[in-house]
């Protein structure tokens, strides 16, 4: 079924929302003000999926894409929208979660070629990125404007080799084959680069060209034996140079393992870093706890300005990356554990300052309670969901304020949004 539709509205995925017989339809790649054709392709209780097929008229929050791929490939989903009204969009969603009338939001430095890490697909001998919510439609990239030209490069050559050496690549509805994932990571600041073939268990053939034909810091054979579509799993051999690269970081280097987590957009996170230093205003005798610590990145750039910092983080790897990064300093020390195990520790009860990170499903409830009871003068949420961000915050309300909360935008064309926000203890 066709139907001709006005989008009214974007909603949190970055889709657009229109209405047909009373039912809310929903389109990726639409704005709103646009008249689209759309194709009916999915049915639900309360609303309708549609399918783009032609703009009768175009949105004045139109712009021209850059690449090529735009439209199909659902890594870059808003990339028709001008960046203005990009960034007003994602402060509208911060603003809807919280209730609140007015959020600022910082602009991101670069628009294009600001990641500094990309996941690819490799799919029926294709090496790219998905159709948005389709696992099993791949879009074979000839250039992405996501990560870096080198990045380019690598996509290309790598697709030769899979093609001169005929290497399986995985299916993933029959569960078989041999590639999964070309992990690339481009260091914005020292410009050093690792390459990371992620494959399933099995005898790698030609492996010994992969250090011909590639040039970088480190390039590494890591392996998964599940059957799941996961772009993670263990490293296996260093076909070249070694297992890690650095990054810098307002100033301080820190070491980046194949799959330890690091901000993605570098420029950006040192934007959202100085002000988390900013909101903590440490004078040098506070005890500073950073809870879902990655690889201690925050905690080591406040170590400057406290007395004692403590990370916690429950990644293996990642405790091993923040301890090294963080051998020259003294006062600083990280625990292995879950947070929720964490906070019943006297050192995390001792805060003065909280600073959390946690992934997009937001803080345990116990670790809210936790917080409660510990009640350091300041917890700094920094968050990759508004919505959950939200949700943690209306428990932590009844004995804090919050003071303050700035929207940053660490992933242009995408309807993804971080923020930081400053929470203060009530009196």
């Amino acid at each position: 079924m066709v139907a001709e539709i006005e989008i009214k509205e974007l909603d949190e995925k970055g889709r657009g929302i229109g209405e047909y017989k009373g039912k809310k339809v929903y389109v990726y790649f639409a704005l709103p003000g646009d008249v689209v054709k759309v194709k009916i392709v999915g049915r639900r209780k309360n609303f309708l999926k549609g399918k783009l097929l032609d703009i009768v008229s175009e949105s004045h929050l139109r712009t021209k894409p850059l690449c090529k791929h735009f439209g199909k490939c659902g890594g870059c989903k808003l990339q028709n929208m001008k960046y203005e009204h990009q960034l007003k969009f994602k402060a509208k969603i911060v603003e809807s979660s919280f209730g609140l009338d007015e959020v600022s939001i910082i602009k991101s430095k670069d628009v294009f070629f600001y990641r500094n890490r990309m996941d690819y697909i490799t799919y029926k001998q294709k090496i790219g990125l998905r159709e948005p919510e389709k696992f099993y439609a791949v879009v074979d990239i000839e250039k992405c404007y996501l990560l870096s030209e080198f990045a380019n490069e690598v996509i290309r050559i790598f697709k030769d080799f899979i093609k001169e050496y005929n290497i399986s690549t995985y299916d993933l509805i029959k569960k078989v084959g041999f590639l999964r994932y070309l992990i690339i990571r481009h260091a914005k600041n020292t410009d050093e680069k690792m390459i990371n073939i992620l494959t399933s268990e099995g005898e790698f053939s030609h492996i010994e060209k992969i250090a011909e034909i590639f040039d970088a810091e480190s390039i590494i054979w890591s392996t998964t034996e599940s059957i799941a579509d996961v772009s993670y799993g263990e490293p296996k051999m260093i076909i070249k140079g070694r297992d890690f690269i650095f990054e810098k970081i307002l100033n301080k280097k820190f070491k980046i393992g194949p799959f330890s987590f690091f901000q993605t957009n570098t420029k950006q996170a040192e934007v959202l870093f100085r002000k988390v230093i900013e909101l903590a205003d440490l004078s040098g005798r506070e005890t500073v706890v950073d809870l879902y610590c990655g690889s201690g990145v925050i905690g080591i750039l406040l170590s400057e300005y406290a007395k004692k910092v403590v990370g916690v983080e429950v990644n293996e790897e990642a405790i091993k990356l923040a301890t090294e990064n963080a051998k020259d300093l003294d006062n600083i020390s990280f625990i292995k554990a879950r947070v929720e195990d964490a906070v019943k520790n006297k050192i995390v009860q001792d805060a003065d300052v909280v600073v959390v990170d946690p992934p997009r499903a937001g803080l345990h409830k116990s670790v809210v309670k936790a917080l409660l009871n510990i009640a350091p003068k300041k917890i700094i949420y920094v968050s990759c969901n508004p919505s959950t961000q939200a949700r943690d915050y209306n428990l932590l309300k009844k004995e804090y304020d919050l003071e303050y909360i700035t929207a940053v935008d660490m992933f242009p064309h995408t309807p993804h949004v971080e923020t930081v926000a400053l929470l203060t203890k009530r009196r």
